[in-house]
């Protein structure tokens, strides 16, 4: 008897569904994770959109979820998340328009947007900012309800910052406090104008910027959007530094990273998030890149050997720990390199960069180190 064979696509799709995890009753089950609680709410979901996600007869806002794992995710989607997650971007672009060709994904209303969003986001993270101002606008064009809108709002904004369009950035800033302040979600109009502080700062309106920074500050006190205000208060930082005030910047920094230390033992020991992890990953990349700054000033050539040292040590404490976060880890081992060849550790310096370029092909920062991009960093 002949034995039956069946197309390797269907045992692909097979084996997804079967890796997926929880099934109850014969429905795929998907796991949410929500702020401050440990464990995940187990249910079908039924429905995305800008108002919330609905999980049987209970709507979660879209503000509270932390993560999302689809229990009848493509096999594709899952590799794709992967690949985006360790900054391999090209191969994750790929994997999520395999994802989007799935003809046997049924509820397609979370799997398309979110595929395309993602796919925007690839387009950021390798600076191909014409094409992820295609792909926002094609997820705002093609899905205007759903749960990644105030996320392609502000990705559209982004990009046009990384391009210096900022005008442009603000505009979209602005959409989004918008519909925030419409659907009366206030973390997101605090992360409109955190974006907004951003863009005045880099567009040499500090004052101004300070200004959003300081609205972000009173509003969170007492605790509440404490992730938020701690990036608002390292973007405050930065705008020192841009106004020349490096002691104050370094002061501050300095002063974070101790306030959130705490926080992040907290995280590291449950292994539930890492939002606090992120923004001490950010703290000590922006306290490297504010000692830079100042040694290029210094005139002792002593002064200016310690301060690439306490630069180097700033970022080598990312080099060591955050590993599993690529963007700030990819920036971390850049500048490490330039303060090793800085420090006449050439070896180490080289040895930084091939680690940048194997790990993260795909980012920036490598660009920037191989022969064909702008040169070595220094």
């Amino acid at each position: 008897m002949k034995r039956r064979t069946f197309p390797r696509a269907v045992w692909l799709a097979a084996a997804g569904l079967l890796l997926a995890g929880w099934v109850h009753g014969g429905q795929i089950t998907d796991r949410i994770w929500l702020k401050g609680r440990k464990e995940p709410h187990l249910g079908q979901i039924s429905g995305e959109s800008i108002d919330g996600v609905k999980v049987g007869l209970a709507t979660f806002s879209i503000t509270g979820i932390v993560r999302i794992q689809y229990g009848d995710a493509p096999f594709a989607f899952r590799e794709a998340e992967q690949h985006r997650e360790q900054g391999r971007y090209e191969e994750a672009t790929r994997l999520y328009e395999t994802a989007l060709r799935d003809k046997l994904m049924q509820r397609r209303w979370w799997l398309d947007p979110n595929c395309k969003y993602k796919i925007a986001l690839c387009h950021l993270g390798q600076d191909e900012y014409d094409d992820a101002v295609k792909a926002f606008q094609k997820v705002l064009g093609e899905h205007k309800d759903s749960r990644w809108t105030p996320d392609a709002i502000l990705g559209l904004g982004e990009v046009y910052f990384e391009q210096k369009k900022y005008n442009n950035a603000i505009q979209q800033f602005d959409a989004l406090a918008k519909l925030a302040a419409a659907k009366n979600f206030e973390e997101w109009q605090l992360r409109a104008t955190l974006w907004k502080a951003k863009a005045l700062r880099a567009n040499k309106n500090p004052d101004d910027a300070l200004r959003l920074i300081q609205q972000i500050v009173d509003t969170g006190q007492g605790g509440k959007y404490g992730d938020i205000v701690i990036a608002a208060r390292t973007e405050q930082a930065v705008i020192l530094m841009a106004k020349g005030q490096n002691n104050k910047a370094v002061d501050l920094l300095q002063k974070l990273i101790q306030e959130i230390a705490p926080s992040v033992a907290q995280e590291i020991g449950d292994g539930s998030e890492t939002s606090n992890q992120r923004i001490e990953a950010t703290c000590f990349n922006t306290l490297g890149r504010c000692y830079l700054q100042m040694a290029s000033k210094a005139g002792d050539a002593k002064k200016k050997e310690s301060l690439h040292y306490e630069a180097l040590l700033s970022f080598l404490w990312n080099v060591v720990l955050y590993q599993r976060l690529p963007a700030v880890h990819a920036e971390a081992l850049f500048y490490a390199a330039q303060c090793f060849e800085k420090l006449n550790q050439r070896t180490r310096a080289t040895e930084l960069r091939n680690e940048l370029v194997q790990r993260y092909p795909d980012s920036t920062f490598a660009r920037q180190v191989r022969p064909e991009g702008r040169g070595a960093g220094n």
